[in-house]
């Protein structure tokens, strides 16, 4: 009689945990829209909106961004309203070969050569990996994008171990640009 008595609370403790935990996921995914450039995106956190001065392939051009960091990952959306949309396929090379020779060369390797381009659900995807000395591989995910007078890149970076395909291919399709 005691042990049925004692299941019935410890069945009722078991099923409020599974439940709370469902409640606070790791990713708490959120619609996000960009502050003044045009798109819309699935986030894993709510992210810091801010923007920056930056120089790609000899343009002074201001890349607005939105970032959050999840278990060690971090997700970004830069996007860059085109002085010349003429322009636009440079500005995204030079962007892209920027973030891949920045990963690299903050692990100490060379930053020569082409990133690996990987299709996945239609859509071309760079991935790069790279062993800083402490020996954790760090991956870059992203896509670089060009819409009308917009130049996007959206990334994320973190530790190869943490980042699942699932994690990344629902971060990397929901950007939409209306």
């Amino acid at each position: 009689m005691k042990i049925q008595l004692l299941r019935a609370p410890l069945c009722l403790l078991l099923f409020c945990l599974v439940t709370l935990t469902a409640c606070f996921p790791t990713f708490d995914w959120r619609d996000v829209r960009g502050a003044d450039a045009p798109y819309t995106i699935l986030m894993p956190a709510k992210p810091t909106q801010f923007s920056r001065e930056i120089t790609l392939a000899d343009n002074a051009l201001t890349m607005q961004m939105s970032a959050c960091d999840v278990s060690g990952i971090s997700f970004a959306v830069g996007a860059i309203k085109l002085p010349d949309p003429n322009k636009g396929p440079v500005i995204l090379a030079a962007m892209k070969k920027g973030m891949v020779s920045n990963i690299l060369k903050s692990a100490g390797q060379d930053a020569k050569g082409a990133p690996e381009a990987v299709e996945s659900a239609g859509q071309e995807r760079v991935e790069v990996e790279a062993s800083p000395p402490n020996g954790d591989k760090i991956k870059l995910v992203g896509r670089f994008i060009l819409r009308g007078d917009w130049a996007y890149q959206v990334v994320m970076l973190g530790s190869s171990k943490k980042m699942t395909e699932t994690v990344i291919d629902t971060y990397l399709t929901s950007f939409k640009v209306p």
